[in-house]
């Protein structure tokens, strides 16, 4: 009987071990993302991480899952309850609970957005995408209205520390879904009576990005995945064509990975020149050559475009085909309308125009040459470290476009510089009109040329009638 009892005993526990292993595989189970045909927040990819950590590695404030938690954050976690707390604390705010019920209603939806699985439980998700979401949502709005700000607020009262925090929430790995942030917008704004901020969330954000601009940006209508792809929409426009790589034999994109233009040194020498061309709405990819001058917009170079830049290539690198929203709806529209240039998902237009600086910008002399015309605003101070700064953003990009934005520009490009009459004249424009002195001394010695050539000729003639 003792015997039999064990056993019994023993089987029971038997069985309840399994459950427990049942349910925790179940668990399991919630946390793995589903398979779907993009995501649009991503980690970065070691290849592009190890090229420079700190230009992927939030300053002051995490934003997201991917790096919650981290001690070195913990003093801006206070300062996002505060937010929070004094929201909730002025009249006609919206009470708690209705705006956890709004964020529980989206976390399968924003847990979605994520290519990497999310092990935070329902709760611990729902928490953060609340305190992270409202704080930036919160931070636009006091951008946008100072009314709304603390007098002791570091983040509006220290300006180094405002654009650490906003080059934070410009990172690939510190986004949050923009569909998010709008909804908590609305339920916050609506609420909120006495500070009511006006306008749609979509035009405050854009203006907060304005911000920060290193180059002239436009303000778009289509919406962003998240912060970072919106800031990406402010570089291009949606409805400019991108250029087709097809001719009829079919070779120009097998060739165009190892296409380049010679740097901007050269191409000087060579005759070509360079000009910057500030237009309102005037966009980054807006390069254009003719009748040999390069038209480049203006770029301010600092110490975030670096790491503006390199996001902004890990989220093509990520995921070409999440570059555009709006791509189904431009190729039917373009189609409508009988345009040939309909946009295609794989594009990588930033990263492209990476590609045309780094050729052009070679050495300090190539940034000095592009400085002088305009088109590189230095505020970094040295020619050096800006070069450097260029050669090293394509390190660890793969290429992986259907198109090569620039290839119709390389092309111009090339065919000018390998004209040998181009740098024939640029040679001669260089070295013998420079100066009008130089000028004149070299009309001078063409006129001594033809004079002493007219005196032989008649010297000949003498001797031959004689």
């Amino acid at each position: 009987m003792t015997g039999n009892k064990k056993m019994v005993g023993t089987s029971k526990q038997e069985i309840n071990q399994e459950e427990e292993v049942v349910r925790s595989i179940k668990t399991m189970f919630d946390n793995v993302p589903p398979l779907l045909p993009e995501y649009s927040i991503y980690r970065v990819p070691e290849r592009l991480r190890n090229v420079n950590v700190e230009a992927y590695t939030p300053m002051v404030v995490s934003i997201g899952p991917y790096h919650h938690g981290k001690e070195k954050y913990k003093t801006m976690e206070y300062h996002k309850l505060r937010y929070l707390y004094s929201y909730l604390i002025r009249d006609y705010s919206m009470p708690l609970h209705h705006c956890v019920k709004l964020v529980l209603g989206l976390e399968k939806f924003a847990r979605e957005f994520y290519a990497e699985a999310i092990f935070f439980t329902k709760e611990e998700f729902v928490k953060m995408m609340l305190v992270d979401g409202f704080f930036i949502v919160e931070l636009i709005r006091q951008y946008h209205n100072p009314r709304l700000r603390n007098e002791f607020d570091p983040i509006f009262k220290n300006h180094w520390i405002f654009n650490a925090v906003h080059r934070d929430m410009l990172l690939l790995e510190s986004q949050l879904p923009f569909s998010v942030l709008e909804s908590l917008f609305t339920l916050i704004n609506d609420s909120d009576q006495r500070f009511r901020t006006d306008g749609p969330f979509l035009d405050l954000a854009y203006g907060f990005l304005d911000h920060y601009k290193p180059t002239q940006q436009r303000r778009g209508n289509s919406v962003g995945r998240h912060l970072l792809h919106l800031s990406q929409q402010g570089f291009i426009s949606p409805m400019q064509p991108i250029p087709r790589n097809n001719d009829e034999a079919g070779v120009k994109f097998q060739s165009y990975r190892a296409f380049i233009i010679p740097s901007a040194t050269e191409l000087h020498e060579a005759g070509i020149k360079f000009q910057s061309k500030e237009e309102p709405k005037r966009n980054l990819l807006v390069v254009e050559f003719i009748k040999g001058v390069l038209y480049i917009p203006p770029l301010v170079v600092d110490d975030r475009t670096e790491s503006l830049f390199r996001n902004l290539v890990a989220l093509e690198q990520q995921s070409h085909s999440s570059c555009f929203i709006n791509d189904q709806r431009e190729n039917s529209v373009n189609r409508a309308i009988g345009n040939g240039n309909q946009r295609n998902g794989g594009t990588t237009p930033v990263t492209d125009y990476v590609t045309l600086m780094d050729c052009l910008i070679n050495t300090s002399a190539d940034v000095a040459l592009l400085r002088d015309h305009g088109i590189i605003h230095n505020w970094l101070g040295d020619n050096e470290e800006v070069a450097q700064l260029f050669n090293k953003l394509r390190s660890g990009i793969t290429a992986g476009s259907t198109e090569f934005y620039f290839y119709d520009l390389f092309l111009k490009v090339n065919e000018f510089y390998k004209t040998p009459w181009h740098a024939w004249k640029a040679k001669l424009k260089r070295d013998y009109f420079n100066t009008p002195w130089a000028s004149l001394s070299f009309v001078a010695a063409v006129f001594l040329l033809i004079c002493t050539f007219v005196q032989a000729l008649f010297s000949i003639l003498q001797v031959v009638k004689n």
